[in-house]
């Protein structure tokens, strides 16, 4: 799934080079700190993987980047980048852990990952509370670049409330898969929190 390190001159790894061009175009973002929700509307559609690629793509670019699961439903991004189960932004956001749960990666020179840690009783609550507006303003005066993987919004409010709490946000959609009525819905929710949508990207496969 990762490959912008796997395939770093394949063709799929252009494509998040190109979205990497593009988002500091259209979402007027260069010499700015960036912080992206990456949301869509149902699960299988490729967030995950679009905010993880995007994430080491900006690192490789000489972005200083931050990836943050904020998916405390069904998290992905502490298997992908095979950092365990640590103390995660659940444990941040409840408390139990600070800044020491912001992983540094060796391999990927410039990109931290903030994995969710174990699936608290509460998700809604904790992504609602002020302790994640005020990590995300944290990480921003940290890191350029601050991307954030959501859970699908269909489970919940919580993709909506974290792209409330973020710069901007990248809509993801799967040909054949994703409903429009869907994403317009999604559109809809996040437009109430005051967010602009950089984009929207498509999946085909």
């Amino acid at each position: 799934d990762l490959v912008t390190l796997t395939d770093p001159f394949g063709r799929r790894a252009e494509c998040y080079r190109s979205l990497r061009a593009q988002l500091a175009l259209l979402a007027g973002w260069a010499d700015r700190p960036l912080s992206l929700a990456v949301i869509g509307p149902q699960r299988g559609e490729g967030r995950s993987v679009t905010a993880a690629n995007l994430a080491v793509a900006l690192a490789q670019r000489g972005t200083s980047t931050v990836l943050v699961d904020a998916d405390l439903r069904r998290p992905r991004q502490q298997s992908l980048f095979a950092i365990g189960a640590a103390p995660g932004l659940s444990a941040v956001l409840d408390g139990r852990a600070g800044a020491e749960a912001v992983h540094a990666l060796r391999d990927v020179p410039g990109l931290s990952v903030l994995g969710a840690g174990a699936p608290p009783p509460n998700p809604q609550e904790l992504l609602e509370g002020p302790a994640f507006a005020a990590l995300i303003t944290e990480l921003a005066g940290r890191f350029e670049a601050v991307v954030v993987d959501t859970p699908a919004a269909t489970l919940g409010a919580d993709a909506a409330l974290v792209a409330s709490r973020c710069s901007r946000a990248l809509m993801v959609a799967r040909r054949g898969q994703s409903r429009l009525a869907d994403l317009a819905s999604l559109q809809t929710q996040v437009a109430r929190g005051g967010t602009p949508i950089a984009g929207v990207l498509l999946n085909e496969h």
